[in-house]
């Protein structure tokens, strides 16, 4: 999809969590712990700051390679956001952001291990989620008002571990296909 008229983030929405992990080659087996920013003790603005500094996705180099199921849509917020909140830190264009930076989104290779099709995509990851903690994305702003911030947190690490399993999964499917892609044409 591409973007060429500004896209509009109203004030109402915001950032509450940012979460990362390292993972390490050749079987992405995450390193160290899930990293969880809290806008509830930090602030979006220091959250988005402190993710910015560790990943320093919005500058011209990176060491940083986001994955993750529908991660474009959380690139196009974090960006949007971040010009909104502290204009200072987006150093490059959205274009450039989006076109010259790495970032592998598993949305594209789910709909073709789907057989193309869209419909209910993430339901397995989803309802693995739902499964551990009892609680849906959809549950996410209701808790948030409420203060519930200790179920927000085992939401985000169970959709985390299990955004990790799948990540894991693909590279493994996709891996087994070298010696295919190795064969000399022939």
């Amino acid at each position: 999809m591409i973007l060429r008229q500004p896209v509009t983030i109203h004030s109402y929405t915001k950032i509450i969590t940012i979460q990362y992990q390292c993972l390490s080659k050749p079987d992405l087996t995450p390193i160290g712990d899930l990293e969880i920013l809290r806008e509830w003790v930090n602030g979006e603005e220091g959250i988005i700051r402190n993710f910015l500094s560790y990943s320093r996705l919005l500058i011209e180099t990176f060491e940083f390679i986001p994955i993750g199921l529908n991660i474009f849509f959380d690139l196009m917020f974090l960006y949007y956001r971040t010009k909104l909140l502290n204009p200072e830190l987006v150093k490059i264009t959205f274009e450039e952001f989006i076109y010259n930076k790495p970032f592998i989104d598993l949305k594209p290779i789910l709909v073709i291990m789907n057989d193309f099709e869209f419909k209910e995509l993430s339901k397995p990851v989803k309802d693995r989620v739902y499964e551990k903690t009892k609680i849906t994305g959809r549950d996410i702003p209701s808790l948030y008002v409420e203060n519930k911030y200790e179920e927000i947190e085992n939401y985000v690490k169970a959709e985390a571990e299990e955004v990790i399993k799948l990540i894991r999964e693909v590279y493994r499917v996709l891996n087994g296909l070298k010696p295919a892609r190795a064969m000399k044409p022939g």
